[in-house]
């Protein structure tokens, strides 16, 4: 089992990380405001195409 210890330590550093993420500066997604208008649709809708990396 873990120590709590080593819990404390692993959540604190996740806590930072995540802090960190929400401050970056991210590049607005272009196909944003049309997936908005389609949230509360009541079908579903799936999305596909090819991924970037």
């Amino acid at each position: 089992m873990i120590e709590k210890r080593l819990l404390k330590e692993i959540l604190l550093e996740q806590k930072k990380r995540i802090e960190g993420t929400k401050k970056a500066n991210y590049i607005p997604r272009e196909s944003l405001n049309t997936i908005k208008d389609f949230i509360n649709i009541k079908h579903t809708i799936i999305i596909t195409g090819a991924r970037r990396s």
